[in-house]
Protein backbone atom coordinates (compact mmCIF):
# COMPACT_ATOMS: atom_id res chain seq x y z
CA UNK A 1 0.00 0.00 0.00
CA UNK A 2 1.16 3.45 -0.65
CA UNK A 3 2.13 5.55 2.21
CA UNK A 4 2.21 8.37 0.82
CA UNK A 5 1.60 10.21 -3.12
CA UNK A 6 1.69 13.92 -3.16
CA UNK A 7 -0.02 13.81 -7.02
CA UNK A 8 -3.53 13.37 -7.17
CA UNK A 9 -3.81 10.49 -9.88
CA UNK A 10 -6.31 7.87 -10.18
CA UNK A 11 -5.33 4.71 -8.30
CA UNK A 12 -2.87 2.15 -9.65
CA UNK A 13 -5.19 0.18 -11.67
CA UNK A 14 -2.82 -2.96 -10.92
CA UNK A 15 -3.68 -3.06 -7.35
CA UNK A 16 -7.02 -4.15 -5.60
CA UNK A 17 -7.21 -2.44 -2.92
CA UNK A 18 -4.59 0.29 -1.69
CA UNK A 19 -5.17 3.90 0.08
CA UNK A 20 -2.67 6.86 -0.31
CA UNK A 21 -2.43 10.32 1.37
CA UNK A 22 -2.83 13.57 -0.86
CA UNK A 23 -2.06 16.73 0.03
CA UNK A 24 -5.14 19.04 1.60
CA UNK A 25 -4.70 22.45 2.75
CA UNK A 26 -5.15 22.47 6.82
CA UNK A 27 -5.86 18.33 6.82
CA UNK A 28 -5.46 15.20 5.42
CA UNK A 29 -7.33 13.36 2.62
CA UNK A 30 -7.26 9.88 2.13
CA UNK A 31 -8.21 8.12 -1.16
CA UNK A 32 -8.88 4.19 -0.87
CA UNK A 33 -9.93 1.56 -3.25
CA UNK A 34 -10.80 -1.98 -3.16
CA UNK A 35 -13.19 -4.09 -5.27
CA UNK A 36 -15.97 -3.39 -3.25
CA UNK A 37 -17.53 -0.65 -0.38
CA UNK A 38 -16.14 -3.57 2.34
CA UNK A 39 -12.46 -3.54 0.78
CA UNK A 40 -12.17 -0.38 0.30
CA UNK A 41 -13.25 0.67 3.71
CA UNK A 42 -10.82 -1.76 4.94
CA UNK A 43 -8.27 0.40 3.11
CA UNK A 44 -9.36 3.46 4.79
CA UNK A 45 -8.38 2.06 8.01
CA UNK A 46 -4.94 1.06 6.87
CA UNK A 47 -4.71 4.75 5.33
CA UNK A 48 -5.75 6.25 9.17
CA UNK A 49 -3.01 4.14 10.12
CA UNK A 50 -0.10 5.88 8.04
CA UNK A 51 -1.90 9.34 9.11
CA UNK A 52 -1.29 8.20 13.10
CA UNK A 53 1.95 6.88 12.03
CA UNK A 54 2.92 4.76 15.35
CA UNK A 55 6.71 3.81 14.37
CA UNK A 56 7.20 1.21 15.14
CA UNK A 57 4.01 -0.63 15.68
CA UNK A 58 3.43 -2.32 18.66
CA UNK A 59 3.11 -5.72 18.44
CA UNK A 60 -0.59 -7.14 18.14
CA UNK A 61 -2.36 -7.70 21.72
CA UNK A 62 -5.20 -9.55 20.52
CA UNK A 63 -8.06 -9.26 17.58
CA UNK A 64 -11.22 -7.15 17.71
CA UNK A 65 -14.26 -6.75 16.17
CA UNK A 66 -15.57 -3.33 15.58
CA UNK A 67 -19.33 -2.75 14.66
CA UNK A 68 -20.35 0.46 12.97
CA UNK A 69 -24.18 1.37 12.36
CA UNK A 70 -25.16 4.16 10.09
CA UNK A 71 -28.45 5.74 8.47
CA UNK A 72 -26.50 5.34 4.92
CA UNK A 73 -23.28 4.34 3.62
CA UNK A 74 -21.49 7.74 3.87
CA UNK A 75 -22.70 7.89 7.18
CA UNK A 76 -20.95 4.35 7.52
CA UNK A 77 -17.60 5.64 6.32
CA UNK A 78 -17.16 8.19 8.62
CA UNK A 79 -18.57 6.31 11.77
CA UNK A 80 -16.34 4.15 10.73
CA UNK A 81 -13.27 5.76 10.97
CA UNK A 82 -14.44 7.86 13.90
CA UNK A 83 -14.52 4.94 15.43
CA UNK A 84 -10.59 4.13 14.95
CA UNK A 85 -10.05 7.27 15.77
CA UNK A 86 -12.02 7.56 19.28
CA UNK A 87 -10.36 3.90 19.96
CA UNK A 88 -6.84 5.34 19.57
CA UNK A 89 -7.56 8.59 21.82
CA UNK A 90 -9.73 7.65 24.51
CA UNK A 91 -8.51 4.10 24.54
CA UNK A 92 -5.29 4.10 23.58
CA UNK A 93 -5.48 1.39 21.11
CA UNK A 94 -4.71 1.15 17.39
CA UNK A 95 -6.01 -1.31 14.68
CA UNK A 96 -4.44 -3.13 11.62
CA UNK A 97 -5.18 -6.42 8.92
CA UNK A 98 -8.75 -5.34 8.25
CA UNK A 99 -11.03 -8.22 7.83
CA UNK A 100 -14.81 -7.27 6.78
CA UNK A 101 -16.77 -9.48 8.12
CA UNK A 102 -20.19 -8.05 7.23
CA UNK A 103 -21.47 -4.95 5.40
CA UNK A 104 -25.13 -4.48 4.32
CA UNK A 105 -26.56 -1.72 2.80
CA UNK A 106 -30.14 -2.57 3.35
CA UNK A 107 -32.72 -0.83 1.84
CA UNK A 108 -35.20 1.15 4.08
CA UNK A 109 -32.81 0.08 7.38
CA UNK A 110 -29.47 1.23 8.91
CA UNK A 111 -26.20 0.68 6.88
CA UNK A 112 -23.96 -1.87 9.81
CA UNK A 113 -20.48 -3.01 8.92
CA UNK A 114 -18.64 -5.05 10.97
CA UNK A 115 -14.72 -5.86 10.83
CA UNK A 116 -12.17 -7.95 12.67
CA UNK A 117 -8.71 -6.51 13.17
CA UNK A 118 -5.45 -7.08 15.00
CA UNK A 119 -5.70 -5.04 18.39
CA UNK A 120 -2.27 -3.23 19.10
CA UNK A 121 -1.88 -1.34 22.93
CA UNK A 122 -0.55 2.26 21.76
CA UNK A 123 0.89 1.89 25.32
CA UNK A 124 3.61 5.19 25.28
CA UNK A 125 4.14 5.06 21.41
CA UNK A 126 4.45 8.33 19.89
CA UNK A 127 1.66 8.86 17.54
CA UNK A 128 2.53 11.04 14.48
CA UNK A 129 -0.30 13.37 13.73
CA UNK A 130 -3.57 13.51 16.35
CA UNK A 131 -6.70 13.44 14.19
CA UNK A 132 -9.61 15.23 15.35
CA UNK A 133 -11.80 13.70 13.01
CA UNK A 134 -13.49 12.12 10.07
CA UNK A 135 -15.62 14.64 7.79
CA UNK A 136 -18.85 14.57 5.31
CA UNK A 137 -16.91 17.47 3.50
CA UNK A 138 -15.44 16.37 0.37
CA UNK A 139 -16.20 13.04 0.85
CA UNK A 140 -17.08 10.80 -2.11
CA UNK A 141 -17.96 7.45 -3.22
CA UNK A 142 -17.17 5.99 -6.82
CA UNK A 143 -18.29 2.58 -8.05
CA UNK A 144 -16.92 1.86 -11.65
CA UNK A 145 -15.75 -1.00 -13.42
CA UNK A 146 -15.76 -3.26 -10.64
CA UNK A 147 -13.80 -0.75 -8.14
CA UNK A 148 -14.97 1.06 -5.63
CA UNK A 149 -12.83 4.47 -4.59
CA UNK A 150 -13.61 6.36 -1.52
CA UNK A 151 -12.12 10.00 -0.31
CA UNK A 152 -12.60 11.47 2.51
CA UNK A 153 -10.91 14.48 4.65
CA UNK A 154 -9.60 14.29 8.08
CA UNK A 155 -9.82 16.90 10.81
CA UNK A 156 -6.25 17.46 12.02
Amino acid sequence: MTRWSPSPELPDEKKTKGFELLEHTADVRIRAWGRDLAEACEALGEGLLAVLDPSPMPPATGTSRITVTAPDERGLIVRWLNELIYRCAAEGKLYSGFRNTRVSLGRGESAQMSVEASEHDAGEIWVGCEVKGATYHGLSIVRREGRCEITVILDI
